[in-house]
């Protein structure tokens, strides 16, 4: 790969996935990766599952970003009555009346309880306001019990909430950056009691299950399985699932080093053509086999300015009226005129790269392109916004 080219890099025995973000311009750019991965890379093991926990919780500490509505009232006076094993009732009245703080936020706190979990292991811990706060900037989430979906308590969360984002605002304005309402909490979470885990291998088989459904590779994981042990131990039970015969009267040890060995097995794997957007973002994924069929495309912008211009009316002196406010509103419209430019048909990803490129359109309007090419059925992949 030359030096003056760092936005393409050239494949040499990979697959290349293009990204493009926001802001201004779009450029895609190509990156590569590997096309053999291990097993362990593209499957899960059956029986080794997460449970999901859940509750709900309390941030506190959030500086006047908080709520001070009934369901944050509610919530906070339950847990002091819960904590101090019942409040009279008048107190709970002048609590109500008095509580007025914007340092509160009501929380979902939701976790996972990962296989083969021990007592004291800590865990990731996320949290989402469900109230009117808005934003969790500063916050701290209280001792909150986790749930599973059978009523009981696996875990306890509580720390420091962290948010990707910022927000700021004045009387006359208000800026912001990513999501505030959403945090985590590193290792918030402290696991107090664990699900048993059923021995795997003890029916006479373990059954592998691709993260990503696709025929092709299920039948190629198959192939590579039986060439390791030069015996038809594994077999397709659907295009996600493959079962691999166990043998008998194997030790805890010996059957975590044969499903090593399955693990480290190294697969070519298929993926269907695919243009993944993003639309809060604006980011665009382009799996390798997407094409393009030979499509003419213009983009138009239209733009309509409001100016609020209020005059004063003052009236004559001793003419007995009123000094006034009027409303003026100046409204101005504008459109690029823009030629149809033709985007020619793409036999690889990088002549797609290239052509969307050509454009030199912003990931605003490519997300508009994409769309539109799709629907006239010159873009050859499945078109997925999320």
């Amino acid at each position: 790969m030359e030096a003056q080219q760092p936005a393409v890099s050239q494949p040499l025995d990979g697959r290349v996935v293009p990204l493009m973000q926001t802001p201004g311009a779009s450029n895609l750019t190509v990156e590569t990766v590997p096309l053999s991965v291990r097993v362990k890379d593209i499957t899960k093991i059956g029986g080794l599952r997460t449970h999901r926990l859940s509750s709900y919780g309390l941030v506190i500490g959030l500086g006047q970003t908080g709520s001070d509505d009934d369901i944050t009232k509610q919530f906070l006076l339950r847990l002091l009555q819960n904590k101090t094993n019942g409040l009279p009732r008048a107190t709970l009245e002048n609590y109500q009346t008095l509580l007025r703080t914007k340092n509160l936020a009501v929380v979902e706190v939701t976790a996972e309880l990962p296989a083969f979990a021990y007592p004291g292991q800590e865990v990731n811990v996320d949290v989402s306001i469900i109230d009117s706060s808005t934003s969790l900037r500063g916050g701290r989430l209280i001792q909150t019990p986790l749930r599973g979906l059978d009523g009981e308590i696996y875990a306890m969360a509580s720390g420091k909430v962290f948010i990707g984002g910022f927000s700021a605002e004045g009387q006359a304005a208000r800026i912001q950056q990513n999501n505030v309402t959403n945090g985590s909490i590193s290792r918030g979470g402290v696991i107090e009691r664990t699900l048993l885990q059923e021995n795997l291998g003890a029916e006479g088989y373990v059954n592998f299950h691709l993260m990503n459904e696709d025929r092709r590779t299920i039948v190629r994981l198959v192939e590579a399985i039986n060439s390791q042990f030069s015996q038809r131990i594994a077999e397709v039970v659907n295009q996600r699932t493959v079962r691999v015969a166990v043998p008998m009267g194997r030790t805890q040890t010996e059957m975590e080093k044969f499903l090593a060995v399955i693990q480290d097995i190294r697969v070519v794997p298929d993926t269907t053509a695919k243009v993944i957007v993003n639309e809060h973002n604006g980011t665009i994924v382009i799996t390798e086999n997407a094409m393009l069929k030979p499509v003419a495309v213009t983009v138009g912008n239209l733009t309509i300015s409001t100016t609020e211009s209020p005059q004063v009316s003052q009236p004559q002196p001793l003419a007995g009226g009123e000094t006034t406010v009027v409303p003026r509103t100046d409204i101005t419209v504008s459109e690029d005129q823009n030629t149809l430019r033709l985007l020619n048909q793409s036999k690889s990803l990088r002549e797609l790269v290239d052509g969307l490129n050509s454009l030199g359109l912003s990931a605003r309007e490519m997300l508009s392109i994409l769309e539109a090419v799709k629907q006239s059925g010159s873009l050859q992949a499945e078109l997925i916004f999320k």
